[in-house]
């Protein structure tokens, strides 16, 4: 989730609706996403409350300066481009 996370805002996505996540995550065989679930990997994973500045029942909005990345950063992001299809958006 982190990766597409990352992806997402370093696409300028400021926000994005559960459903439009979901449709994302299931394209990647995550089935049934949602706030709930959404909410326990926010509460597991540091990097992604680096990405997140807020999340409610309805969207997650993301931070506005950008994630810190390695030098792996680009080839995550050409990894995640190719393993999530974002036409249907």
């Amino acid at each position: 989730m982190y990766r597409l996370l990352r992806l997402l805002k370093s696409e300028g996505v400021q926000s994005i609706s559960f459903e439009d996540l979901d449709k994302m995550m299931d394209n990647n065989e995550v089935p049934q996403f949602n706030y709930e679930t959404f909410d326990a990997a926010f509460q597991a994973d540091e990097r992604i409350k680096g990405l997140v500045s807020n999340y409610t029942q309805d969207e997650v909005s993301f931070v506005d300066k950008a994630p810190k990345g390695g030098a792996d950063g680009d080839s995550v992001g050409k990894m995640a481009k190719r393993a999530v299809d974002l036409s249907d958006l």
